[in-house]
């Protein structure tokens, strides 16, 4: 199971390069939307977010309970990697993640404190410091067009792979809702079209 956790330690990144950039999917593991309600916020729980949608569904699993639904969204995310481990940034509650980043500094200089020694304009490039580019995404820092809310919206996580298993992003994306084959069985899981866009995080061309 390729389960990613929650960035709870930014500060243990400092020193340490970009060795990798890419362009994924990740799959959201969350459960069904509430009857009373035509629509809903999605909220982040740990164990939700995975590489793979064989762990997302193995996770669900673990997690079954009668009577509960489950959906698995497919996210379009970056992942950044380091020698000591990678970082997956993604957006939930959005239509496009990331479209509101922009990869160039859209100020010069931060509203509110002196940027850190050594700043760059884009830290999204191989050899660049990753503790800044992990900054780089604070709600607040010079690098937002359109910065997210304040919660249930950027997702940092991380995993000490430098090279997990990963899917890659995708045109089309795609959700899915569980169905119960009965108990002595695993769950089965209809597929859906999203809604979702990948242009944001496609935008930020990587490759250049």
């Amino acid at each position: 199971m390729i389960q990613l956790s929650r960035l709870s330690n930014a500060l243990r990144y400092v020193g340490e390069s970009v060795i990798a950039l890419k362009e994924i999917t990740v799959f959201y593991v969350h459960t069904g939307r509430n009857a009373w309600h035509s629509t809903w916020i999605a909220r982040y729980s740990p164990g939700c977010m995975h590489t793979t949608l064989k762990s997302a569904k193995a996770y669900a699993e673990t997690k079954r309970v009668q009577g509960t639904t489950f959906n698995i969204s497919e996210l379009p995310a970056l992942i950044i990697s380091s020698n000591i481990g990678s970082v997956v940034v993604t957006q939930i509650n959005s239509k496009n993640p990331l479209s509101g980043y922009s990869r160039n500094a859209v100020r010069l200089t931060h509203h509110s404190h002196e940027l850190m020694e050594g700043h760059l304009n884009d830290y999204l490039s191989t050899g660049a410091p990753i503790y800044g580019a992990i900054l780089s995404f604070e709600r607040d820092s010079r690098f937002w067009n359109n910065p997210p809310s304040h919660s249930n919206s950027l997702i940092i996580t991380e995993t000490p792979e430098i090279d997990p298993d990963t899917s890659e992003i995708k045109v089309e994306i795609l959700k899915y809702k569980s169905f119960s084959q009965g108990g002595q069985y695993t769950m089965g899981w209809k597929t859906h079209k999203s809604d979702v866009s990948p242009s944001g995080i496609a935008g930020l061309r990587l490759d250049e």
